[in-house]
């Protein structure tokens, strides 16, 4: 029975904390939903470390 009401409560407590996706608030379980994952992997440069250099080196992740 304890662990019937552990269950309950767990599963309570998870719909008022679900942890929102940084891009778009849509619910996730990292920092990125689903579908801005797969955006940001769509948009990742071939060889993002290209313009790492030089006296101000630029980080890019995408065009």
């Amino acid at each position: 029975m304890a662990t019937g009401i552990g269950n309950f409560a767990q599963s309570l407590l998870s719909l008022f904390l679900k942890s929102k996706c940084t891009l778009c608030d849509r619910p996730a379980q990292l920092e990125f939903c689903p579908y801005c994952q797969r955006q940001l992997q769509y948009c990742q440069l071939d060889k993002p470390d290209k313009l790492w250099s030089g006296e101000l080196p630029v980080f890019a992740w995408g065009s």
